[in-house]
């Protein structure tokens, strides 16, 4: 019987596990930011806490989103800002999400 990684949770019981995780979305997503015509991509193959790039829940593990590669993108700073600003709206899944912008940054 096959596992579907994309919606079993990831166990996360510290911060090397998180670290882990991250960087197999990151690469995953091929070192870039998943909004499109996006251009910000991570420059080196070392991970750092330091990086442009960040992993973003689509459903927010406060409202009941899991740690999961389905729920899971690779954002950049300015477009994980904007997401948290309530400017950009993000649905869907990690193979098909959905970006809406807003201009009032209304937290819908």
């Amino acid at each position: 019987m096959a596992v579907n990684l994309k919606r079993r949770p990831f166990r996360i019981k510290d911060h090397n596990d998180y670290q882990l995780f991250a960087q197999k979305i990151i690469r995953r997503d091929d070192f870039h930011c998943r909004v499109p015509k996006c251009r910000t991509q991570m420059t080196t193959s070392v991970f750092s806490w330091q990086s442009a790039l960040t992993v973003h829940h689509i459903k927010k593990r406060s409202l009941g989103g899991e740690d999961t590669f389905g729920n899971c993108i690779t954002l950049c700073l300015d477009h994980h800002r904007m997401n948290e600003n309530g400017k950009l709206k993000i649905g869907g899944d990690a193979d098909r999400p959905i970006f809406d912008y807003r201009k009032s940054g209304r937290k819908d």
